[in-house]
């Protein structure tokens, strides 16, 4: 599933500052089509791009998934959670 930077906020989570988009034509496939875009906080530098926030979802799905696991284990041997 291709992850887009549209439904972003102009707004870094990391500090609050200020994303504005960044175009690299050198990493796209047709750069004649398409410029490869990501966002960079001016403050901070973070950088997001769809690579980024593909991972981070991914991530995040894999963390939960063990974290539920876990917690069954735990009910399964009569552990508090």
């Amino acid at each position: 599933m291709a992850m887009t930077l549209s439904g972003l906020t102009n707004t870094c989570s990391r500090c609050g500052g200020l994303m504005v988009a960044e175009f690299s034509p050198e990493f796209s496939n047709d750069p004649v089509k398409h410029a490869f875009t990501s966002r960079r906080c001016v403050q901070c530098g973070e950088i997001i791009d769809s690579v980024i926030l593909q991972n981070r979802r991914l991530r995040h799905e894999s963390m939960r998934l063990q974290s539920r696991t876990e917690s069954d284990q735990a009910r399964k041997l009569g552990a508090p959670l």
